[in-house]
């Protein structure tokens, strides 16, 4: 498959889709976000895989919405429902994919850009980098592209309110200590630090990832004895596993485990 604003590689068990607009600092349009819906789509399908990383070309990771499409669908109903469709795909595609994603965020992240990063499941951003939901600084509804279901239970409903109804900017070290993201680094240490998770991703046990991720994803809304079931389940089948036995087996011989995800 072809895409017009994404790059996408794919190198053993490893997937990157890298946000390609530079010029306009990886704006998002309805074709990106559909580029990106169909990348994460295809990347379904490849059992073999066991990471994804998110990132962008340039000097931002996403600047969010591209005004200039903004204003060319702002008196067409259809085509501004599905400019914030695209974009709303994606959260929903990263949130439910699996296999853990990491946002490698290499600069600024705005709107849309921001929620495409916190969507992940770990996210390593540079120290320089620059959050926003700006949205209604232009008269539009902080409600958008996830944001009211990502930013409140990561930092709260209080946080929450003051970011999205005032427009805040927050700096990479505030976004930390807030529990935005997952760690903060220098640029240089950018590419080594996303190397470290992958590499810890990939030597890990697939299967209890997997269920871990699963089951972090609905525990917020279940009751209690809804998310006891499930990891009822989940640990049930983890249990049966080989990586399972090998797990135990090292730990027993004081080694290191060697999974093979299975």
């Amino acid at each position: 498959m072809g895409y017009e604003t994404i790059d996408l590689a794919v190198d053993g068990a490893t997937a990157t889709i890298t946000m390609n607009r530079p010029a306009v600092l990886n704006a998002i349009t309805a074709q990106l976000g559909i580029d990106i819906r169909n990348a994460f789509r295809v990347l379904r399908q490849n059992e073999a895989l066991k990471v994804v990383v998110l990132t962008g070309e340039g000097k931002a990771f996403c600047a969010g919405a591209d005004m200039e499409e903004v204003l060319r669908v702002n008196a067409d109903p259809i085509l501004a429902d599905r400019a914030v469709k695209a974009i709303l795909e994606c959260i929903e595609e990263i949130r439910t994919l699996d296999i853990p994603v990491i946002s490698r965020i290499n600069g600024d992240a705005y709107g849309g850009g921001t929620t495409l990063a916190l969507a992940c499941d770990f996210k390593i951003a540079v120290e320089t980098a620059r959050f926003g939901f700006l949205f209604v600084r232009v008269g539009l509804a902080g409600a958008d592209a996830g944001a009211t279901y990502l930013l409140p239970r990561l930092v709260g409903p209080t946080r929450a309110a003051e970011i999205l109804m005032l427009g805040e900017l927050v700096e990479a070290p505030d976004a930390y200590r807030m529990g935005m993201l997952t760690r903060v680094v220098p640029p240089e240490s950018l590419d080594e630090e996303v190397g470290r998770f992958v590499k810890k991703i990939l030597n890990g046990p697939t299967l209890a990832i997997k269920m871990t991720k699963k089951a972090l994803a609905g525990s917020l809304e279940k009751d209690l004895t809804t998310e006891l079931d499930f990891e009822c389940y989940a640990q049930t089948l983890c249990i049966q596993s080989a990586d399972a036995r090998e797990g135990i087996k090292a730990l027993m011989e004081k080694r290191r485990p060697v999974f093979q995800g299975k």
